[in-house]
């Protein structure tokens, strides 16, 4: 499958129009599943998500929704010390970008005798973080989840990720979660993930915010929270994208890997190169239907390829 090369003012409308679109959110379609799935978690709590696992999976696959100190023990010796590596090297540079971005101190200034004015800035007490785990595994979202809310000062940080068909979870998310001191680990995922962070269960602990990506299902069940509740969301994320700008310096083998590496996330990723230079085109294209034959998401890419990808 190859990605197209268009030329701006040849470019067929409906593909622009496509693909631009492509991110708008529309739950029409699910609202009422998603609603009834909320309602049937704040009723009845740990039951209904266990409940809905052992239908899923048509077995039964959790005894219990929080992760165990024996699965973050087993999780350590499952990775290589090369992820270790490179999660302390990314961890350190996320932090050192939301310690620039944390507000600096609260200030008051009395503007006439005895009237003062100021701002008081304060960490809210309460997140709980969501880390994809269905067609794919992101420990890279526990990063960037998490120490936003520890640089914050959010005192108590709590996680939710999908329970493999075996219960188990994918161990790199669990080294992650763990190195960065998050213990409070659960095995709910999509909308039931929302519905038990907002609400809170027998085990779930209620937060004040919820952040992270995830599928359709996670993100209609952030809208609705949104709109019913006083528990804050970040934002509405929707399928991967990326859009590259770029001349005729750039390396065309990066160019290439970064439009992959999104297009990796879902059939429904975006990836475009928007650039002047004819012969970077080329060459990105050349690289991309190479590198797509070799990689072992192979079948999403190319969808998304197809539907939603191209170089302008």
């Amino acid at each position: 499958m190859a990605i197209r090369v268009v030329k701006l003012r040849e470019a067929d409308p409906g593909l622009l129009t496509r693909i631009k679109l492509r991110s708008r959110l529309d739950i029409s379609g699910i609202r009422t599943s998603v609603e009834e799935i909320m309602k049937s978690v704040r009723e009845r709590g740990d039951k209904a998500i266990l409940e809905f696992y052992e239908r899923f999976y048509g077995k039964r696959v959790l005894e219990s929704l929080r992760v165990s100190e024996n699965e973050f023990k087993k999780a350590r010796s499952a990775v290589s010390e090369r992820f270790i590596k490179a999660v302390e090297y990314a961890a350190k540079n996320i932090k050192r970008f939301h310690e620039e971005q944390k507000p600096k101190d609260s200030w008051f200034i009395e503007i006439e005798r005895g009237v003062f004015i100021g701002q008081v800035t304060r960490p809210i007490e309460s997140v709980g973080v969501y880390v994809p785990g269905g067609k794919a595994f992101y420990p890279s979202t526990a990063l960037m989840t998490v120490i936003p809310a520890q640089v914050a000062g959010v005192s108590k940080i709590v996680a939710t990720t999908p329970p493999a068909p075996d219960g188990s979870v994918d161990p790199h998310i669990l080294v992650v979660l763990d190195y960065l001191g998050v213990r409070e680990v659960f095995k709910v995922g999509g909308a039931h993930a929302v519905a038990a962070l907002a609400f809170g269960t027998e085990s779930v602990p209620r937060v004040e915010k919820i952040t992270g990506p995830g599928g359709l299902w996670f993100t209609a069940a952030k809208q609705i929270i949104k709109e019913y509740t006083d528990v804050d969301i970040d934002f509405l994320a929707g399928p991967s994208e990326i859009l590259v700008i770029a001349d005729e310096t750039a390396d065309p083998e990066y160019v290439a890997r970064d439009l992959i590496s999104q297009l990796e996330h879902d059939e429904a990723a975006a990836a475009v190169l928007v650039t002047p230079s004819p012969s970077l085109a080329e060459r990105v294209k050349e690289i991309v239907e190479t590198l797509v034959e070799k990689i072992p998401r192979s079948d999403i890419v190319k969808k998304a390829l197809e539907a939603y990808s191209a170089i302008v």
